[in-house]
Parts: C-alpha cells; structure tokens; sequence
C-alpha cells in the first residue's frame, strides 16, 4: 500500500509520531516525524529500519523489562487489525542514554483501509513526570508521623487528610472528603476562618485551637498554616500538631502558681495577725510602763522620804547603822527598778538606742569619787590605774553598768569590819 502525496504530506505536517501497519503488521509508511523518532531512539537508517518492518513480530519477540508490555501492545494492535476494537491505547516508558521519556501509543483502525491500523506516538513524559513528583508527595504525605491536611482555600473542602490524621480524628477520606476544614473545629465558623487567614501572607500562620474527633472528644492543636498552590489551586497545608502534654503541663504549672499564691497569702494573713498581736502586747506594754513608772516609784520615793523623816529622829548609833542600810537598800531597788524599765523600754520601742563614744576613765573616776568617803571610814584606799578607752554605746546602757560597779564597790566597803 502506498500512500497519496496528499495524504502523506498531511501526516508528515503532524508533530506526533506517525506509522500505518498493513494486515500483517508490517510498517507501510511512517512520517518524518516518526523517523526523526526512530533516529532518537538510536536507528542508523530511520527509513530503513521503519518502513518493511513486522512491528507485530518486534512486539513478540521482545525480551527482558519490556517483554510484559511488548506483549499487552502485540494484543492491543492485533485487535485493532482484525477489527475486534476500535482503539488501543498503552502507556510505557521509552528511556534513551540522554533522558527518560515515557509515550503514549494510540492504535486505531485506517478508515478507507480495511484491515490496517494508524500506529501514533505521542511524549506523556512531562505528565508523567508530574505524576511521579505527585506519587513521591503523596507518599511522603501519607508516611508522615505528624496529621498533615490540604483543604481548599475557598469552601476549605478537605482534599487530602493523610493517615496519621484520619486515624486520630476518625474518619475515613470519603467522609473527610465532604467536611470542611470547620467541621473538625467546635466554636468555629466559616467566616471566622476566613477572617483569621484574610490578612495572610505568604508567611506560614501559627495557629492554636481544638479539634474535635468523630466520637466527639477533643484535643488542643497547635497548626503552622501554610497558603499554596496544588495543580493550579490554592489551598491551605497545615501540619498538625498535638499539644495535649504541653497543655496539661501548662494547666500543672497554673495550679501550682495558683496554689503558691493561696499559701503566700495565707502566710501574709498569718504575719499580718502575729504583727497584730505583737503591736497589741507592745501597746500592752507601753501602758504597763506608763504605769510601773509612777505607781512603782511611789511607793519607794514614799519608803524613802519616811525613813529620811525616820532617820532625824534616830540618836543611837545602831539605829542610825540600820537606817543606812536601809536607804542603801531603797536606793539598790531604785536603780534596780530602773534598769528593768529601761531595758523594757528598749524592747518595745518607747526608747531609742543613741550610740557615742564614752569614756571608761571618766565612769570609773565617778565611782571612785562616790566611794572615798565611804571607803575612808572603813580605813580604805580605792584608786585606779591605766590608759583610758573607749566604748561605743548608748548612754543609758553605760549608766546602768555604772551603776553595777558602784553597788559592788559598796558591797566591798560593807562586807569589811571597820577594824581591818
């Protein structure tokens, strides 16, 4: 068979691949376009190894990878020619040393031609490529631990949901498939959704909600939302993460703090009563003061004016010997008295500590000059000798360790007979 020149200019203007096999299989006329194929494919002479050739018989005789698909296209092809179909269509990969490429091959019947069939090529490798990055994404999808969601921008229809998120929530894809993103999020609407992501960049946005499951429990999720495009549509992916153990860590972490703050208050209560109570016995104290300082001193100041009244009327020298003894004693309890309510005094407050620099020598000078005279009269000499030093205290603290040492110079004096 050989075709007109009309008819073989026409498919020679086709960019496909094109050849017509007769009855028998055999290559009648190709197109440039298909021995511009052939040569790709590695042929020395295109026409040559084309036109003559039992495609059917290359088909049976093909060994190894291509053995399988050799054989489905020695089927489709032969079926068209005997007229049993109308069109075969297979898919195979056709890889070269340079690249990989995959064709589509279409057989169908010549009409006008009883008997043979029109064979065309046509390059699926870009389709194919896409599937394959299609295949890889999906796999990767649906083999993450984490829930990851495509939902479409618009009606946020959910398109892919892949396995660890349909286990968690539930639900099977097909149900997935007529929910929206919404669904899934109790307190949620539509509008709200679309409000939150309406000022979106193409920065992903950090969202923290709760998901509802299909048994009707929830869990707190954390989702990096992500705006893209998926085969010419804009969509969200979102990649989900449960936070339940941080949440709960967080509500652990509140109760705590919660329960720090109830015990400090409950401590400062506490310190606030006791500081009560310590101001209501320092006020205690203060109005005891008040009053041991005049109803304690008036008796003794009584005691002492009496025995001076007492003491005139005194001639023996035993009694007067007794009434001395018996000042010296008012005056001890004198002193004693007031040490007490100074040091009392101190301890709530009534009297302020003054501290300065005093002289030891100065002090001892003052109780040696009050004990000469009573020393003289029992034939003693009270001196005293060394270098001056200085203490740093309160006045008042001083007096009464004067004091102190003036009573035990007397107690010396007292204790020695008159005779030694």
């Amino acid at each position: 068979m050989r075709l007109q020149a009309p008819n073989l200019a026409v498919i020679n203007s086709l960019a496909s691949p094109i050849a017509v096999l007769d009855a028998s299989g055999v290559i009648v006329p190709v197109n440039d376009a298909w021995e511009m194929f052939a040569t790709d494919n590695g042929a020395d002479d295109a026409a040559a190894q084309c036109m003559g050739t039992n495609c059917l018989s290359n088909c049976a005789g093909a060994k190894g990878s291509r053995a399988a698909q050799a054989g489905d296209a020695h089927a489709g092809i032969s079926a068209v020619l005997n007229g049993e179909r109308d069109m075969f269509t297979l898919e195979y990969p056709c890889h070269c040393a340079t690249k990989k490429r995959w064709l589509l091959m279409t057989a169908t019947p010549y009409k006008g031609f009883p008997g043979h069939a029109v064979v065309t090529h046509l390059d699926i490798t870009e389709r194919k490529l896409a599937e394959l990055r299609n295949a890889s994404f999906d796999y990767a999808l649906e083999d993450s631990a984490s829930e990851l969601y495509i939902f479409d921008a618009q009606g946020l229809y959910f398109i892919r949901v892949n396995e660890a998120g349909r286990r968690n929530l539930g639900y099977s894809m097909d149900e997935l498939r007529g929910m929206t993103r919404v669904d899934i999020t109790p307190g949620y609407t539509l509008d709200q959704f679309q409000s939150l992501v309406g000022s979106m960049d193409d920065q992903p946005l950090d969202v923290e909600t709760v998901h509802q499951r299909k048994d009707g429990s929830t869990y707190p999720v954390k989702l990096p939302l992500k705006r893209t495009l998926l085969d010419d549509t804009l969509v969200f992916v979102a990649t989900i993460h449960d936070i339940t153990e941080r949440k709960q860590a967080e509500h652990a972490l509140r109760a705590a703090n919660d329960e720090l703050e109830a015990l400090v208050l409950a401590r400062t209560e506490a310190l606030r009563e006791a500081t009560a109570v310590a101001v209501s016995a320092t006020t205690t104290k203060s109005h005891f003061l008040a009053a041991a300082s005049h109803d304690l001193r008036q008796p003794l100041q009584a005691a002492t004016l009496y025995l001076a009244l007492l003491k005139r009327q005194l001639k023996e020298p035993n009694q007067l010997s007794i009434s001395d003894k018996m000042g010296q004693s008012f005056e001890a309890k004198g002193e004693l008295l007031d040490a007490l309510l100074d040091i009392a005094r101190l301890d709530t407050g009534m009297q302020n500590v003054h501290k300065r620099d005093l002289s030891v020598r100065t002090l001892l000078k003052r109780i040696v000059n009050g004990s000469v005279q009573q020393g003289a009269r029992k034939g003693l000499e009270l001196t005293f000798s060394g270098a001056d030093c200085v203490v740093h205290s309160d006045a008042s603290a001083a007096g009464a360790r004067h004091r102190e040492l003036r009573h035990q110079c007397d107690s010396l004096h007292r204790a020695r007979p008159r005779d030694h």
